[in-house]
């Protein structure tokens, strides 16, 4: 009898078998080696990139500082400016201010030379005058009060007695009016101002305005019992000593 031989024996194996541990530290050498070059590649066109951002930097550090220095001296320039602007206002206001009181000592000193005039007779040939007549306001916005200064020539020297009445000419419902000294007073009864004196007499007193009345003018008459007669016309604002 004839033996039959066994087959042989197969050994199956894998196509992608494991590496060993020599292939894994091949790879892992071969990797590293690559992540190496990718750096020095990027280090190599990066350094002029880096270079160029670095001196934008500085050049926008530079021009920044330069804009601060400017701005700088800017503000320095609009606060001078603004300081001598300052002056210049306070050192105007100080000019007007000064012009109104030199205006007001001249009209003063103006006023006082006509009453001297008209006391020694100079170009005033009437021995009864009026000089002035001035109002102050009170507390109620219709009521002034007034001063009335009467003159006389001095060479006349005499006693002069008489009596002076302050009427308001203005417009009251659309038409011009005026108002006599009886309604200003507030008393019908009212007798007029007495004066008596030898050069000049001071009269005071107060005025009432009526209702719905808008002053124009305040009317001054004056009349001796030598038959004299003085008769003046002041501008509202002008009494009340407004420019």
């Amino acid at each position: 009898m004839v033996k039959i031989p066994p087959p042989p024996r197969l050994t199956v194996r894998p196509i992608d078998a494991p590496l060993g541990a020599r292939g894994r530290l091949l790879l892992a050498a071969l990797w590293l080696a690559t992540i190496a070059g990718a750096a020095l590649a990027g280090a190599h066109y990066a350094a002029p990139l880096m270079g160029s951002i670095q001196g934008q930097l500085v050049a926008l550090r530079d021009a920044s500082s330069r804009l601060q220095t400017e701005l700088a001296d800017a503000q320095a320039t609009a606060s001078s400016a603004d300081r001598d602007a300052q002056v210049a206002q306070t050192a105007n206001r100080e000019l007007q201010d000064t012009l109104r009181e030199r205006e007001q000592e001249i009209a003063a000193l103006r006023a006082d030379l006509g009453f001297y005039q008209r006391l020694v007779g100079g170009t005033q040939r009437r021995t009864l005058g009026v000089h002035e007549i001035k109002l102050s306001p009170l507390a109620d916005p219709r009521a002034f009060s007034f001063a009335l200064t009467l003159t006389q020539n001095l060479k006349k020297a005499a006693l002069t007695e008489g009596h002076a009445e302050i009427a308001v000419e203005g417009v009251r419902d659309g038409r011009v009016v005026t108002v006599p000294w009886t309604q200003l007073s507030g008393r019908e009864d009212d007798e007029p101002l007495r004066f008596s004196f030898k050069y000049f007499q001071r009269l005071e007193g107060t005025l009432a305005l009526p209702g719905g009345l808008v002053p124009n003018r305040i009317l001054v008459t004056a009349a001796s019992g030598a038959g004299e007669r003085a008769e003046q016309a002041v501008a509202w604002n002008e009494a009340l000593g407004d420019p």
